[in-house]
């Protein structure tokens, strides 16, 4: 990376995950796009997965790694990450999840081409069955009508603008078992999906 300033922040948040955890990471530092900081929470993992992240913290300086002693939950992980992440936009990734090389380079142009958009997220392929692709409402209206019955965003493939998440309290600590759910119908009311 040049002497510029990153431009997103890309949050991920890790809990024993050493099996995937590398390519996840990769598929990160590789991006086309350079111009970034890979803020990664190491949220009380027992497994290897700090070895790992040590082990690409000392390598790349993009990456700021943050260790939670104890496990305090993926979403109190992701409300601590925002509130440290340095950019006015978040990528958010999964720590067994791979994005394609183009991702951050993609979602940063369309962004900057359309401010009045708060969220922009994408399909994703099954590792599994790669034939096999989840694809998801491309307006806002779409977005709305299908957030009735569904979640309408991918969490893993979505960027999105902080202080417009942060205006709505962020992750809601009540949403256990799908973190992002109760933001997207947030928002839904609120911004442009």
């Amino acid at each position: 990376m040049k002497n510029n300033m990153p431009k997103i922040t890309v949050l991920m948040s890790v809990y024993n995950d050493e099996k995937y955890l590398q390519e996840s990471i990769d598929s990160i530092l590789n991006q086309t796009f350079k111009e970034f900081e890979f803020l990664i929470i190491n949220d009380g993992s027992t497994d290897n997965s700090l070895s790992i992240l040590k082990e690409n913290a000392k390598k790349d300086p993009r990456i700021k790694l943050i260790i939670n002693e104890q496990n305090i939950g993926l979403i109190a992980s992701l409300n601590k990450g925002l509130q440290l992440a340095s950019c006015d936009l978040v990528a958010r990734m999964d720590s067994d999840d791979i994005a394609v090389s183009t991702r951050l380079e993609a979602q940063y142009q369309f962004m900057l081409q359309h401010p009045e958009v708060s969220v922009c997220g994408g399909a994703f392929i099954y590792q599994e069955e790669p034939n096999r692709i989840n694809t998801y409402p491309e307006t806002h209206n779409d977005i709305v009508i299908s957030s009735l019955y569904d979640c309408s965003l991918a969490h893993p493939t979505i960027i999105y603008r902080k202080q417009d998440i942060l205006s709505v309290g962020g992750y809601d600590k009540a949403d256990l078992y799908a973190e992002d759910y109760g933001l997207w119908g947030e928002f839904n009311y609120c911004w442009k999906i």
